[in-house]
């Protein structure tokens, strides 16, 4: 009953726009997982008192959760449950074994772990993945110059924007690295060695796969492909994952093979195996009384139909703020602004922050301030793909301190070029989510605006009163100067 909230929104994240990953497939495998090794027959009884201990403890955990309204809480206490329910079915102590822990951190990849990572720590990424691509390039060109998370190669600009963060391929290497320790079952000097090398590598291939695309964006005309385009890029990342993949693969195979060969000298005849020494529980956590077994199950009933009723109280609510002003007249359009849906009012009221949507003539403005973006800020591929619109990236506008967007309104067909770019009360600018999250870690008292323009592609439209008008707005907000 206290699962069940945060398991739907789980189930929910595998299809909702802004969640895609391999989260439905990381909940097969954990799944495929479980039922082999339970097919199989136990070596030796369990007894887990403190298991079922363990489930009660993440249920009072999940209170917290439910008051403070934040359901990746929750939904990482299922991995408690995963790991609780494979401690007592016996996972460990089956023919076919696997280890309980490296289940549940495999089941946890069912979260929506790359857009996560790539939210939080995806400017990091940036920069890192930028100075691995330029260590690499260096050698081979002496007119690279390399500024934060942009790369000029002979004259040609390549900016490492958050989709090149490398957030999928250390999700994506990271799963199987964990699918492979669920079966290895390694110790914590290989699990230490084994998660080195993931991040070495996943770092490391990242880098070429921005250097082979900054390459490739170069000499495009001499080697006649794309590589920005959908299929070669999507078969450059590709190759890349197959092999960080492979090469851990490979590493675990020999860490099973060495196992293998010690358990053999445990195991020889000339050398006794040692008595395995097993903690005792206390007599308390074994409860076997009928009456103290259903008194107990009735107490716990009644604390999960209280946790479903409390009301909760976010912990990462902002205060209630108001967007600046725009300005009244841009290119001859008066500014019209245009109420909030009640279900954004409601959501502004509960976690604070403010918002303001207006129209000049065909163009649409939409400022959100908040002092905790993590809570409100959002991309299109988000909010605008929830409206009923397809989005697609364009890439960056460095001179607008701005992420492109394409959106086509899926009911009419009409498209629209979206400009995102957000504002601090310090005069900041940022052109991502992750890039705000990352100064705002340094300065949390730092209040963010959002500001999206939005510019309908059409034939009657007065391309000079279109920059214009951009031009005012950017002016309006100190959005034309790079940071």
């Amino acid at each position: 009953m206290i699962a069940i909230e945060p398991a739907i929104w789980l189930f929910q994240t595998w299809y909702q726009p802004g969640y895609e990953g391999t989260g439905v497939i990381a909940f097969g495998l954990t799944v495929g997982f479980f039922l082999w090794s339970c097919s199989s027959p136990l070596l030796h009884p369990r007894t887990t008192p403190a298991t079922w201990l363990l489930l009660m403890v993440s249920a009072i955990l999940r209170l917290v959760s439910q008051l403070l309204d934040i359901n990746v809480v929750g939904a990482l206490l299922l991995c408690v449950d995963v790991y609780a329910i494979a401690r007592i079915v016996g996972v460990d102590v089956r023919q076919r074994s696997l280890s309980p822990l490296w289940l549940a951190v495999l089941f946890a990849f069912s979260l929506p772990i790359e857009p996560m990572l790539q939210r939080v720590f995806g400017y990091g990424l940036q920069l890192v993945s930028a100075q691995v691509s330029c260590a690499l390039l260096a050698p081979f060109f002496s007119d690279l110059v390399c500024e934060g998370v942009r790369i000029t190669l002979a004259g040609r600009d390549v900016l490492v924007d958050l989709p090149c963060s490398g957030s999928e391929l250390l999700s994506l290497s990271a799963l199987v690295l964990v699918g492979l320790f669920c079966t290895a079952r390694p110790d914590h000097r290989a699990v230490f060695k084994g998660l080195f090398l993931w991040l070495s590598l996943s770092l490391l291939g990242n880098g070429v796969r921005i250097a082979v695309l900054a390459v490739g964006i170069v000499y495009q005309q001499d080697i006649g492909i794309d590589v920005m385009a959908p299929l070669p890029h999507t078969l450059i990342g590709l190759v890349i994952v197959a092999g960080v993949s492979s090469i851990l693969v490979a590493w675990t195979l020999t860490l099973s093979s060495k196992r293998a060969v010690s358990s053999k000298r445990v195991l020889s005849p000339t050398k006794p195996a040692a008595r395995v020494r097993r903690f005792r529980y206390p007599r308390l956590l074994a409860i076997t009384h009928p009456t103290l077994q259903v008194s107990l199950s009735i107490m716990f009933l009644v604390f999960a139909l209280g946790v479903g009723m409390l009301k909760p109280q976010p912990v990462d609510a902002s205060p209630a703020l108001i967007p600046p002003s725009t300005p009244l007249v841009v290119a001859n359009f008066a500014a019209v602004e245009h109420p909030l849906s009640s279900l954004e009012q409601t959501y502004f009221s509960q976690y604070g922050g403010g918002a303001k949507r207006f129209s000049y003539g065909p163009y649409g403005l939409l400022l959100v301030t908040t002092a905790s973006p993590l809570r409100h800020l959002h991309d299109p591929t988000i909010c605008l793909t929830g409206a009923g619109f397809d989005v697609r990236l364009l890439g960056t506008d460095h001179v607008m301190s701005s992420t492109v967007y394409a959106a086509k309104r899926l009911a009419d067909n009409t498209v629209f070029d979206v400009y995102v770019s957000y504002l601090a009360d310090n005069g900041h600018t940022a052109s991502s989510i992750a890039e705000v999250v990352w100064r705002w870690f340094k300065a949390p008292q730092t209040r963010w605006t959002m500001v999206q323009r939005i510019v309908p592609r059409a034939d009657n439209l007065d391309e000079a009163k279109t920059r214009a008008w951009m031009a005012s707005i950017n002016r309006a907000y100190n959005l034309s100067q790079e940071t």
